[in-house]
């Protein structure tokens, strides 16, 4: 006998998942108590800006969060998103794309008035390509020895457990990142479905 369930959803809209945009005669975001946008002297810890050293196209230049650090057969690796590291797919608005190798810098392009030379190197990019064709936002650059805090050390939040734990509703969480900081909230929902829209280049088209 089959018995059939049923279960409660609720839709919400959010705005377009994009990279954050800067002017090149512009300044870059910033805020209160620690700062998650400035240059930091090395080793840095994670939940501060940064991105591809070369995101700039079409007048803009993109950034977002080094997000945390994580560790793989003995090598240790900047975890971030896609659209952070290597989202630029196209050569359109730059004559360039974004490849294996590549520089990942700390601050990104945005804080530092679209200038590269104006942050440092901590990673190296190895392209995952997660996206558009696969369903994980994730991208990883090769920390530069002695550039990261070798602990994984988050900004306003610390050194994490090697431990997890599963999510259930209710549970508090809370993320440190270059424009939002330390935020807390908890958990509402499980096992969403949701549809993300990504640009293949710094203000660029659709992917």
């Amino acid at each position: 006998m089959w018995i059939a369930t049923a279960k409660a959803h609720r839709a919400e809209l959010t705005d377009k998942f994009v990279a954050f945009k800067g002017n090149p005669h512009a300044g870059g975001g910033g805020g209160s108590g620690v700062s998650h946008t400035a240059k930091q002297t090395p080793p840095i810890q994670l939940g501060t800006s940064g991105g591809w050293r070369t995101d700039l196209a079409n007048g803009y230049c993109c950034g977002g969060t080094l997000g945390s650090l994580i560790q793989v057969n003995g090598v240790q690796y900047i975890l971030s998103n896609y659209h952070v590291f290597e989202s630029d797919i196209v050569s359109g608005g730059n004559g360039i794309v974004a490849t294996t190798g590549s520089a990942v810098i700390q601050p990104g392009l945005i804080d530092v008035n679209c200038t590269a030379n104006n942050a440092q190197n901590v990673g190296t990019l190895v392209k995952l390509s997660s996206l558009p064709d696969s369903n994980v936002d994730c991208s990883v650059a090769q920390a530069v020895p002695g550039m990261v805090s070798p602990d994984g050390a988050i900004l306003e939040i610390g050194t994490l457990s090697s431990q997890t734990v599963g999510a259930s509703i209710g549970q508090a969480v809370k993320k440190s990142g270059r424009t939002t900081r330390l935020s807390r909230s908890q958990v509402s929902g499980l096992n969403a479905t949701i549809s993300v829209t990504y640009e293949n280049e710094c203000a660029g088209g659709t992917a």
